[in-house]
């Protein structure tokens, strides 16, 4: 008889449910990625709300924006006594726009947020960037 024997349909059965089992598990055991796209959203919300601040800084001040280069330029993290030279100084906008100016949740420094901002000349449009974003590229315009 076929006692103490496995069919081949069985033996593949149960190779097909270990490699499903495995692959749960791996997808299950990568909190590397999860960070990533946790530290990926934290950025998309950080830029969202520093462009958004730049607006309403300009809403109030007469149509009128903080200085802004015209190439991409990291933001300054430090408080505004700080040295803010060769980056961007929004500290205007901290208190009543931002309660803190956002950083990159995995790569800024004492003095960069490793977010970039800048206004192109040509048409005005303000950009915000996120460089040090995982397998994606953060950046929104208005």
């Amino acid at each position: 008889g076929t006692h103490g024997r496995f069919t081949l349909i069985e033996l593949l059965l149960v190779i097909g449910i270990v490699v499903v089992l495995g692959a749960i598990v791996l997808v299950i055991m990568s909190p590397n990625d999860q960070l990533k796209e946790a530290y990926n959203i934290q950025r998309r919300q950080d830029i969202g709300g520093i462009l958004n601040s730049v607006y309403k800084y300009g809403i109030d001040n007469k149509g009128k924006l903080p200085d802004l280069p015209a190439t991409a330029t990291e933001i300054c993290r430090s408080q505004p006594d700080s040295d803010c030279k060769g980056f961007v100084d929004l500290s205007m906008l901290r208190g009543k726009y931002l309660s803190t100016i956002p950083a990159d949740p995995e790569e800024a420094t004492k003095h960069s947020t490793k977010y970039t901002i800048y206004r192109d000349p040509s048409n005005a449009v303000v950009t915000v960037s996120a460089p040090q974003a995982q397998n994606e590229v953060i950046s929104v315009s208005q």
